[in-house]
């Protein structure tokens, strides 16, 4: 198992992105769909996997099947604020070197990220641990039904990545992962104006497809195709 901490001035940077006033519920996610476009995908899913007692979003998983997530580029461009900006491909839409991860820190974190890193041929589970302190080493305990913004900013230190390799029979590389959300956030998923804005943002684009799935109370997994259309659903 490999371990990355984060702390110090890059885990301020994180923290500074969860007041960030340039995102807001109705595009909330656009920035995962450009990035998965970016990288070649044919679709992106966003699935609600959890929430909360009051019906709030709780945990989002996200995959696409697009480039993988190499793990030098998962502790580099993924986890990380550029100082210069990451050099790109040209006609790539995405925001360079911050939009994922404004995207996640507005309301919460990563909690887990899954990929495949081609140096070693290997998959891998990233699991972001918070730690009170700066050494990763005290886990942060998450109220489940309570986690709040201003108190994962100021009790946690360090966000310890325990990084995992594994084995899978079939040849599925991509990327995925989840998020947990602030119980508090004041941002919220609203999942019919995302889908619209995403329904106009890719109107002219072939070849990707845009998902959306939610968990129900029974197990069962509604899945349902954004549509493309130039004034939105």
């Amino acid at each position: 198992m490999k371990t990355i901490i984060i702390n110090g001035d890059r885990l301020a940077h994180l923290k500074d992105k969860m007041e960030a006033s340039d995102m807001t519920s109705n595009i909330w996610g656009a920035e995962f769909a450009d990035g998965a476009y970016d990288y070649k995908s044919s679709e992106i899913t966003f699935k609600v996997a959890e929430r909360y007692g009051d019906g709030k979003l709780r945990l989002i998983d996200i995959s696409n099947d697009g480039a993988p997530l190499s793990i030098k580029n998962l502790d580099n461009r993924f986890l990380r604020f550029p100082t210069t900006v990451f050099d790109y491909t040209s006609g790539m839409i995405g925001c360079r070197g911050s939009g994922s991860k404004l995207t996640a820190f507005r309301v919460g974190y990563f909690e887990y990220i899954e990929s495949y890193d081609e140096e070693s041929k290997r998959h891998y589970i990233a699991k972001l641990v918070p730690c009170t302190d700066v050494d990763g080493e005290y886990e942060y305990q998450i109220n489940e039904d309570d986690f709040r913004k201003n108190d994962f900013k100021k009790k946690v230190n360090s966000i310890r990545v325990d990084i995992e390799f594994y084995e899978r029979d079939d040849n599925k590389k991509g990327l995925r992962y989840g998020i947990r959300w602030f119980s508090d956030a004041d941002l919220e998923f609203k999942e019919d104006k995302i889908k619209q804005w995403l329904s106009v943002r890719y109107s002219q684009t072939n070849n990707f497809k845009i998902y959306f799935e939610e968990v129900m109370k029974n197990g069962k997994t509604i899945r349902n195709l954004v549509p493309k259309t130039h004034f939105g659903i």
